[in-house]
Parts: structure tokens; sequence; C-alpha cells
């Protein structure tokens, strides 16, 4: 191992793409410009500039506000804003802090994914980026010495990783809403009483922040975060808090003391102000209890979507901690007809990786026989909105469209189409699938900043839409798309909305901070309220004089029920019908009020922040060095790609101090990842070079091609124990490889192609192994199928590999041309009497090929690879063509340190794990350290058999087996610890205790 740090400092030159497949291969697909404001470089796709400019104005305002809050304008605070708006329902958006060389932020134009209905995010570039931003000026508060570094060296680091994930997300969470008051998740009623929720069911403590704690779906660090940032700033106001930014941006070291860094500002620890937190949740939400007319029917999982049919049947779409997205469709008297789970495994798999955050439009047609709803799925390469059936006369589902490219929506009365909600860059629409033709028919297109989510159809034809337009409304339409009213209240937001028939709605309201369900008269224009859910009420939803709805409960939800209607509380709307489709409103009953007082309407959203945004022709010739803010232009690779975004001191600390380097790593890349590149070079104590170079192309996304090359050069004193007297002996060492290889991921599918070759001379060694060259190419396929859930990590599903090297005779200094051919099968199960215990049976064959048989094959050994390899270990197999780091090996379970060599091998692996969940932790270590969580303790047995004959036999055969305690935990980062005692029954027989560390990759099925 004396050489490990040598061989990872050349792995430094090895290139990784700067953004996700998917987004890589939009902005390759599309023709992209660069908007250049006083703060922001804006990359959007040429169509696209209008949205771009929008986007642009509405940064420009948000920086404004967020840097006028800082306290440090030195190091990295100032700079420019490297923004990227790519065109694909992307469904997320996120800043890369500074590492590597990069730091910017994506953006995608739309989203396909409902996130209005549980977060009250509004789907707008604008609105989002406000949250983005956030997170980029609190990365750029990086000041003192380490801004002296990301200067020296390019974007390098950034103290604020002392902050915890619960800090940096609840900031910007917080600054989502401040910046744009009456939207953001705290502004929205479904947040809050799913915290509400939470928080009076456990005792808060820090381990409730972690990331890594699974009982709220969209984030511990998100929703306490954002509510613990927000009684800060509440009770000791913002500029607190931006003090303790400077101060933790202006730490060297910067993971630790960061306790003693909030009571410099606040005069009391991290710790202490979580225990005053306590006692503020305690007093800022009671325990409340339910209605008596209130009652809970059965468990709904920790989200769920819910559905009812004229007939009473009900469906519900849920997920749990111990369960995958499950679809249940039940009669009238409650019993079951019809259950699936929606990950499938088998081909041909219509759903791959649904969630219940990714489904809308869950409805069933009027008679009751068929249920439809709309579910983000991965695609090839792009995420996709499947729109399904369920035709529970035949018990079967079918895929109705691949891709609706739209939010789900509702069944017409006749069942002949489908409405839903088309989104794209340029907005919103309305729109209608045909079944029996498969077209869709555009019915109103929103204007622009509106948002439409959540249609549904009366029995006569009309629609009720939920939409956003500067304020949360209930627009409703004629059957063929006509806009006739917009039903708006003074008191918050409204959303959700089904006719429980011709002249009434029943939709989501705020009452007292939660939502509630309503009930609208169209005749009386007057409101009532049904339901007073103690959090949280959810799709509601009418049939037979009752309203059944998703109550929040604790971590999860309920399906409860209420009489209908169950309150007399009445309501007045603002009702606008309209004169025409441009909205010209011609009547103004009165507002929304309870017991009947009328209050001036007021708009929900106030004036965003907008900054001043100048644009010049592109066709005014102008220095680059000259530029003003607002210049436009044509995407260039060039200069950028040649100057190096990071620049690094490297050396090694070996065992041998011959061995030792000096050196330096560059690195460059364009802004869209379009070429990377990187280059490492170091120097021996006595002058000996090595060196390494990487590159990688992702124009053809999302086909990559890389190519690596390095060389390893090295003067070496070694011990020639094999003599008498021991003697000490001059090597000299140079190897040299090369590869060059293509990689395609597809949904579930990886591909890969690699030409490589290696070249290892020493001439101080015998004369077979002075030169050693190997040349060949490598195919390989991966497929991954599995179903998972929180607590289990994967529950069912297989894993596939094919392999295949070929490496010819005439291109090395092999004897005769080589054949590497593997295949592998992993299948999980569940297990009966626990949901969380799983049985995993692995079969793997491998055989090297060649016109001399020899055994090549090195089973068992380390499993780490030829990176942490000793280039002067011993070659077990001792045949002079191959060279050292090129043996070829497979693990085997319990042979971790008896590695054996054979020409052939079938290996089966069988497996059983139970996780033992854990999920607490501190918000700090014993004070001055970082936070701890504990995440799950881990049971694991195993046995491993393996022969290396067509006729098994002592000789030939190999068996092992044992058990493994594992420990995951994050301290610094996630890791993984594990004890495993085995015992061989063949070899040597011996009793193996082994104890490994490593990142916790997050599932053991990883194959």
């Amino acid at each position: 191992m004396r050489l490990t740090l040598l061989l990872v400092f050349l792995a430094g030159c090895a290139v990784v793409p700067r953004l996700p497949t998917d987004v890589s291969r939009a902005v390759n697909r599309d023709s992209m410009r660069v908007l250049h404001t006083a703060n922001v470089d804006l990359y959007y796709p040429a169509p696209y500039q209008t949205q771009a400019q929008a986007l642009a104005e509405r940064a420009e305002g948000c920086l404004r506000e967020l840097r006028a809050r800082t306290t440090a304008n030195s190091g990295l605070a100032q700079r420019r804003i490297e923004l990227i708006f790519p065109d694909l329902p992307f469904n997320n958006a996120f800043v890369n802090p500074p590492l590597n060389g990069d730091f910017f932020s994506v953006v995608p134009t739309y989203w396909s994914l409902d996130i209005i209905t549980e977060t009250g995010l509004v789907p707008d570039p604008g609105y989002i980026a406000c949250h983005e931003l956030t997170h980029y000026v609190h990365a750029q508060q990086t000041l003192r010495s380490l801004s002296g570094l990301n200067k020296a060296f390019g974007y390098f680091i950034t103290p604020q990783y002392g902050l915890d994930s619960w800090f940096w997300e609840g900031l910007a969470t917080y600054y989502e809403h401040h910046l744009q008051p009456g939207t953001g998740r705290l502004a929205w009623p479904a947040w809050d009483g799913m915290f509400h929720a939470a928080v009076v069911k456990k005792r808060l403590d820090g381990g409730d922040f972690s990331t890594l704690n699974r009982r709220l779906h969209w984030g511990h660090n998100y929703q306490y975060g954002s509510h613990f940032i927000s009684f800060l700033i509440e009770r000791y106001g913002e500029l607190k808090l931006w003090k303790l930014i400077e101060r933790q941006g202006s730490s060297f070291f910067f993971p630790f003391i960061v306790n003693q860094r909030f009571k410099r500002e606040y005069g009391k620890t991290l710790s202490q102000l979580i225990d005053e937190y306590r006692v503020y949740l305690a007093q800022r939400y009671p325990a409340r209890e339910r209605p008596p007319t209130q009652r809970s029917l059965r468990e709904a999982g920790f989200n769920g979507r819910y559905a009812r049919a004229s007939d009473g049947s009900e469906a519900l779409i849920t997920q749990a901690m111990d369960d995958p997205p499950t679809l249940t469709v039940y009669a009238a008297d409650g019993s079951v007809r019809y259950r699936k789970r929606l990950t499938e495994v088998l081909p041909p798999r219509r759903l791959v990786v649904p969630s219940v955050a990714g489904i809308s439009g869950l409805r069933f047609s009027r008679d009751g026989q068929k249920l439809y709803f709309v579910a983000v799925d991965q695609g090839v390469v792009f995420q996709r909105t499947r729109l399904l059936q369920v035709d529970l006369a035949r018990e079967e589902l079918s895929l109705v469209k691949s891709d609706l490219g739209g939010l789900g929506g509702d069944v017409s009365p006749d069942g002949n189409s489908y409405l839903f909600v088309r989104v794209g860059a340029r907005g919103h629409a309305l729109a209608r699938l045909d079944f029996a033709s498969g077209r869709t028919t555009e019915l109103f297109r929103a204007p622009p900043a509106s948002y439409l989510s959540s249609p549904n159809y009366a029995p006569d034809g009309r629609i009720v839409v939920s939409a956003f337009d500067k304020a949360y409304a209930l627009w409703v339409f004629d059957a063929d798309g006509t806009r006739r009213e917009v039903l708006q209240v003074a008191e918050g937001p409204v959303h959700d909305a089904t006719f429980l028939d011709d002249g009434r709605l029943l939709f989501l309201g705020q009452h007292q901070g939660r939502f509630q369900a309503f009930v609208y008269d169209f005749v009386a224009k007057r409101a009532t309220r049904v339901t007073d859910a103690p959090y949280l009420a959810m799709q509601p939803r009418a049939h037979a004089g009752t309203v059944r709805f998703l109550n929040r409960d604790g971590f999860g939800y309920t399906l409860d029920e209420v009489p209908l209607p169950a309150a007399s509380h009445a309501y007045n709307f603002v009702v606008r019908t309209l004169a025409d489709d441009a909205g010209t409103p011609t009547e103004e009953p009165p507002t929304f009020a309870e017991d009947g007082q009328v209050s001036e309407p007021a708009p929900v959203s106030a004036p965003a922040p907008t900054g001043d945004l100048t644009l010049h022709s592109e066709s005014l010739p102008m220095p680059a060095t000259q530029r003003a803010p607002g210049f436009e232009e044509p995407y260039r690779v060039f200069p950028r790609l040649l100057i190096p975004s990071i620049r690094a001191p490297a050396f090694t600390l070996a065992s041998n101090p011959s061995a030792n380097f000096v050196g330096g790593y560059v690195g460059g890349t364009d802004a869209l990842g379009r070429h990377r590149w990187g280059a490492t070079l170091g120097a021996q104590l006595n002058g000996r070079i090595s060196g390494a170079l990487g590159y990688l192309n992702t124009q053809l996304s999302p086909l990559w091609l890389g190519i690596e090359a390095s060389q390893l050069s090295y003067d070496a004193l070694e011990l020639d124990t094999d003599s008498d007297p021991i003697i000490r002996y001059h090597d000299r060492v140079r190897q040299r490889d090369l590869a060059a290889t293509a990689y395609v991921p597809l949904r579930t599918t990886q591909l890969s192609l690699s030409l490589h070759a290696t070249d290892d001379r020493r001439p101080d060694r015998t004369q077979a192994l002075q030169k050693r060259f190997l040349s060949g190419a490598t195919l390989a396929l991966f497929h991954d199928a599995r179903e998972r859930t929180p607590m289990s990590f994967t529950r069912r599903g297989f894993q596939a590999a094919l392999a295949g090297s070929l490496y010819p005779e005439s291109l090395g200094s092999l004897s005769s041309t080589l054949t590497d051919l593997r295949g592998a099968l992993r299948i999980i199960s569940p297990l009966p009497f626990s949901r969380r215990h799983t049985l995993s049976l692995g079969l793997r064959a491998r055989g090297i090929l060649a016109d001399e048989p020899r055994p090549l094959l090195e089973v068992g050994g380390n499993t780490l690879g030829a990176l942490f390899d000793d280039p002067n270990a011993p070659d077990l197999h001792g045949y002079p063509g191959l060279p050292p780091r090129r043996r070829l090996r497979e693990p085997m379970r319990g042979f971790e340190t008896l590695p054996f060599l054979v020409d052939q091998i079938y290996i089966a692996d069988l497996g059983y794990f139970l996780p033992l969940i854990i999920d607490r932790g501190t918000a700090t270590s014993l004070s001055i350290l970082p936070a701890f969580f504990l995440r799950q303790l881990e049971l694991e047995l195993f046995a491993s058999a393996a022969t290396s004959g067509t006729r098994p036999d002592r000789q030939n055969s190999h068996f092992a087996f044992g058990a493994a305690l594992g420990v995951r935990f994050a301290w610094l980062g996630p890791f993984l610890l594990r004890y495993q005692l085995s015992q061989r029954l063949t070899d040597d027989d011996q009793l193996q205790h082994l104890i490994t560390l490593g990142a916790d990759l997050g599932d053991q099925n990883a194959y």
C-alpha cells in the first residue's frame, strides 16, 4: 500500500461530467446563447430569449436584495453568478458550490412535476431561481484565507460547508418566501400543516434536522431547517444570521467549533438555541384533536394521492417507510378491488422509478370502471409524464401515452378524452387528449407567468382549474376552454377544486393557517367550510353526503371522513365574470370573509424584486473587456476552455521515500461542460517525471467520450527477500496507460466501450519481467431494475451485467490472444414476517479463454481494484506478459485475505439483510465537533460457493459463510463501518476477521 497516495494523485486527472445526463443533453441539443447582465451570466436556448430576460430580471432583483443583507463584501462575495437555463423537464434546480473548479447553478425552463399542491412553489424559473441564488450568495461568503486559496487555485472549497444542510436549505427556503411574499413553502398551509403535525408527534432533538432522517418525505433539512431559520430571524433578526455566515466564511477550520460560532453571535450555542426552539414550538404548535364529526378510516402512508368515484369506489396511491408506491382500489364497502405496486422490475416496464410526489390527476371515469393517473418517470434520457389507465373489470394496468407532456387532470364526462395541463418553456396550457386518435388539442393558453394545475370536469362539461396569476385562484371554463369566472379570496390560497355537481365546488382553502375543505355554491356565491382537521386536510373528495380527505397525522396521512357539510361558517368570494379571454372583469361581488363580514380583496403575492436589465444589440462591435451589462451573444466554448478553472499543488507521502513526488494539477471546462480536461504533472526528488492527462466530451450526450493517458515513473529501493542475506537493490519503474471510453447511460441501463493499453517497463528486473505490454477492448452492459423503500433500501428486483474483453496477441506481450468473458445476475426478494429484511441470490460466471490456458483470473483478495495496489506487490500468477496493473480479478466474499488463481470460475452468493433503524443524531458533537447522525445498524448473513470446473470437487471448490454487522452514520460525511466474521470451509479452513470503513453509498445491494 505504500504507493496508494501516489496512485490517487495520478487519478486526479480523471474528469467527470459537469452536468447531469439529461441537462447535458439539453444544452448540447439546443443552440445556446449567453446573456450578460450586471451580475449574472445566463446561458439559455436561443428560442427563449424572452423567458431568459424575465429570469435575468428576477435574478438581478433577488441578488440585489440578498447582497444588501450580507455583512462582508470581500472574498468571492461579488463574483459573477453563473446560471444555466436548460430546456427540459428536469424537475429540480440546484447550485454546485465551489468544488473542483466549478461554481454554478441550474434552473430549468419548466417543471412537469406538480410542486404546488404540497409545497406552494410556483413553477416559474424566476421564483425558483431566488431559492437557488440564496444558496449561491451564501456560498460566496468565502472570506480570508480560504478566499485567497480560491482565488489562487480556482473554485476550491467554501467554509460554508461547515454549516449543515438544514442551514443551507432552511436559509434558501426562508428567502424564497421572504423575497417573494405570499409564495414559497413557508407561505403555504400544507407546508406548515405537515410541520405542525410532526413536531407534536416527537420531541425535537438535533437529529431531526439531518438530511438523512427519513420521516418527512420533503426532507427534514428543508422542513425543520426553514422553520428554525424563520424562528432565528423572528426572534434575533436577520443581521445576526448574516454575521454568523460571515464568521463561518472567515474560518479556516470550518467544520469544527460551529457551536461556538453561534454563541459568539447569538450569545447561545446552537445546542442552546435548539433547546429554546423546542420551548417555542410547544407554544407555537400545540397539539390538536380531531373534532367529533371526523373519523379515521385507514392509514395512507407518509404521502398519498386519493380519488373517489361516483359509485363509491376509492383509489389510494400511497408510499410508506416500508412500502413502495402502491395503488389500491377499494369498493364502496371498503373491500379491496385491485392492488398493484407501481415500480415494475420485469419488462415491459411502464414505470421504473415512480414516486407519489410525481403523481397527479388520479381520477375515475364516470362509471367507476376505469382509473387514470399521470406519473413522472424516467425516460430513456429525459423525465417523462406517463398517462396510465387501470381497467378495473380486467384488473389490468396499461400505458395510454408514454409522454403526456404535462400535469394530470380529469377524464371527460363521456370517457373519450383526458384533460390535463400541458407544460413547456413557453408556459402552461389547458389541453385535451383524445383517446381514439391520440391527438392533443389546446383549449386555453395561460398568460405569461400564470400557472395551472389540477383541472377537473363538471358533469355538464365545464372545467375548473387551480391557477396562480400573481395570486392563487380557481378559474372556471366552459367546455370549449373559454374562461368565464375567477374565484379568489382575500384570506389566502385556494387549490385543488372538484365539482360536487353542476352547481357546487369542493376545494381547499385556508382557515386559521391550515388547509381545510370548503364547498362553494355558484348561485349563492358563498362558501361553507366542511372540515376542521387538526393540522391539515388534503385532496377532499365527496360522495353520498360525506367528504373524505387525507388528514395529516404525525409524519404521515390517514384517510378521514366528515359529513357534508360538517360546519356552517359562511364565506364570500370575489367572483369575476369575464367578458372575454382577455380577462376584463364585469362583476365584483363581495370578498371572502367569515360570518358574512365583507373585506377588501388583497393580492396574495406582492411584487417580487426585479433588476434593471438593458439589452445591447449583438451587432454592436464591443471588445470583451468593454461589454456593458446586458450584452447578449452566442455561446462560445473558447477561450474559457483553455483557462484552467482549478489549479492545485499535489504531492505524495509514500512509505518508500524514494517514491515521493511533488507537482501540480490543473483542469478546465467550458461553462456548459461540453469539454472538460485535467492534467497532472509531478517530479520525483531525483528528477523522474510522472503525469496524467484526461479529457471528456459530452457534445453527443447521452454519449460521453473520454480519454485518459498517464505515465508513472519512479525509482524505488526494494528488498530481495529470497536471497540470503537479504539485499537491497535499485528498481526503476515506468508504467504508461492509455484508455479511450464511450459511455451511454439510458434509463436504467448503462453501456460502455473502452479501448485501453498498458505498458510496464522495469529494466532492473529479469528479462521476462522487463517489458510487459497489454492492449485490448472491453464492452460492458449493466441493467438495474429494483424497487426501493426508505427503510429497507432495495426491497425487490434484479441486476444483470455482461462484459467481454479481447486482448489480441499482436497488440501485447502475451503469447496468445486472450478473451475475458463475464456474466452476472443478482435477484433480491422480500421475506415474510417483516417488511424490512430481504434475501438476495447472486450468480456469476467468468472465464479466461486463451490458446495456452493459464490460471490468470484472481478470485478474492483486494476488492478495491488496482488503484489501491502497490505496483511492486508480488505477482500472484507470475505470468510475464500481464502487467500488474491489468490484473484480472473477481471478488468473492469470505476470501478477501486469500486470493486464488483459476482460468474460469462459477460463483453463487446467498445473502440475508436486516436493517435496524435508529435515525437519531445531534446538531453538534462534544460541543466543538460536527453534527453526528446514527442512521442504522444492519445485520448480514452470507454464504459463498465457487467452483473452477464443470465438475465440482474438493480441489476446485471453494466455500465460505459468515456474518457482518454494519453501522451507517454521518460525521463530516456518510460512512459505513462494518465488521465481518467469516469461516472458509475449504482452502485453508481459516476463520477471518475483517473491519472496513468506507463511504456510505446508500444501498447494500449495489452491484
